[in-house]
């Protein structure tokens, strides 16, 4: 029924018939056709009644924040520790395989077989036999106690590893020494491992990334694996609690 007022226009859209697209606009339409809006009904919140099933809803505001807070977390964690993961995990796999090739680590050689410890020489002739061995080769690092890194005393195989600070290419050098006779077994070798490990657990760079920097790697990395399982398990949690609502619903008894 068109409505009383208003100007000719707005009266002859009203009297038109359907289909013809001439309604007017419920915007735009005059004041004097009353309008009635009804607003949803709304589900009363409450203390949950014993023995009734509650089928509201989380809020889907406070779902998308969370879930997009940890995208952004996995996101930019991932970004700033692409590069250091990807250092660490491959100086982690030479490592472990370090053993297997000369290259990155001399083969241990075995000396002279001992029945106590008594058949093993003294210290002081391991030094000597070493220096005398670098200095026939030409190589540094082995003439004085203070070229001496270290000193790898291996009885099962009766043999001396002498490490010292000298190093190529950033890797310590190395003589191995029958513990037993005192023969030069092998060396000058390169340990590349050595240099590995040390880019490894960040000291190659300093104090501060083998304190600061990777500690805070490893954190990055709980972060990377708590946020992905998040992500991953947060729409199948969803999916499974829509399930029980949907099954709740149907299996509800019907208010009369």
């Amino acid at each position: 029924m068109a409505p009383r007022g208003g100007d000719e226009d707005e009266r002859a859209a009203w009297a038109a018939p359907p289909g013809s697209g001439r309604y007017p606009d419920p915007k735009v339409a005059s004041g004097n056709r009353r309008r009635i809006v009804r607003s949803p009904r709304r589900r009363k919140t409450g203390p949950a009644v014993p023995g009734t099933i509650d089928l509201s809803e989380p809020s889907p505001r406070i779902a998308v924040k969370t879930l997009k807070t940890f995208w952004t977390i996995h996101k930019w964690a991932g970004i700033v520790l692409a590069l250091l993961v990807a250092l660490v995990s491959v100086t982690g796999f030479l490592l472990l395989v370090k053993k297997d090739f000369a290259w990155l680590q001399p083969p241990t050689e075995r000396g002279g077989a001992a029945e106590t410890a008594a058949d093993f020489l003294p210290i002081d002739a391991i030094f000597a036999a070493a220096a005398a061995h670098a200095a026939a080769t030409g190589t540094d690092g082995f003439a004085e106690l203070s070229d001496i890194d270290r000193v790898d005393f291996r009885p099962g195989r009766g043999i001396h590893k002498i490490r010292s600070k000298a190093t190529a290419g950033g890797a310590p050098l190395e003589i191995q020494v029958d513990a037993v006779t005192g023969e030069v077994l092998a060396g000058p070798g390169v340990r590349r491992s050595d240099l590995i490990e040390r880019i490894h657990d960040g000291s190659f760079f300093g104090d501060w990334a083998h304190g600061w920097l990777m500690p805070a790697v490893a954190i990055g990395l709980l972060l990377l694996t708590f946020s992905g399982l998040w992500i991953w398990m947060e729409p199948i949690v969803k999916r499974r609690s829509r399930r029980r609502r949907a099954k709740a619903l149907a299996t509800a008894p019907k208010s009369r």
